[in-house]
């Protein structure tokens, strides 16, 4: 898993005080964080997995353990789709809208931060709970495979600076950290 337990427990717990029974997930690997906060949801719950196996910060030996996991939620009652491809693009942005909008996102696909904030911005609007991975990334960390500097961090701040209601959990010692978008307070008071 590429998560820290404590930070994805702590994000699970929060969509489930939100009553969150549809996810959508841009960027999943193996599907191991996919497969866990699918698995907290209720069953029949929906999830859109997006991946770009192959991509900067994807394998594509992935593909088949994504694709496992989601045939495996789907067995015990969970409703997935499986879209690969680049998030960036149009077509995903609107293949991912006609089955949306999501009670939660999480996004942690391309960590540059163009492709973050472009993420942030095609995706955010869909969902009613945004999650962040890797906020906590220090200064000039950058991904061991690629060599890309990981931009999480610079969005996140401006997000914050925005004013946008938010909430983080990073572990002590942890270099990822979760942070989370709100709902707004009008929103949130009628959930």
């Amino acid at each position: 898993m590429t998560q820290v337990p404590a930070e994805l427990d702590a994000l699970i717990a929060l969509f489930a005080a939100h009553g969150v029974r549809s996810y959508l997930e841009v960027g999943c690997k193996l599907g191991t964080t996919f497969d866990r906060v699918m698995r907290s949801l209720p069953v029949d719950s929906t999830g859109v997995a997006v991946d770009l196996p192959g991509g900067p910060w994807g394998h594509p030996s992935t593909v088949t353990a994504l694709r496992q996991a989601c045939v495996a939620l789907d067995g015990d009652g969970y409703v997935t789709a499986l879209l690969l491809g680049d998030s960036a693009q149009p077509e995903m942005v609107a293949s991912v809208a006609s089955v949306g909008p999501f009670d939660a996102i999480l996004i942690d696909a391309d960590h540059r931060y163009e492709a973050v904030a472009a993420d942030w911005r095609n995706y955010g609007p869909m969902g009613r709970l945004v999650a962040f991975h890797d906020i906590a990334a220090p200064p000039g960390h950058a991904s061991a495979k690629s060599g890309h500097l990981v931009g999480v961090p610079r969005l996140w701040a401006e997000i914050r600076e925005s004013g946008r209601r938010t909430v983080e959990f990073v572990a002590p010692g942890s270099v990822m950290g979760i942070g989370v978008v709100l709902p707004d307070e009008v929103e949130a008071l009628a959930a």
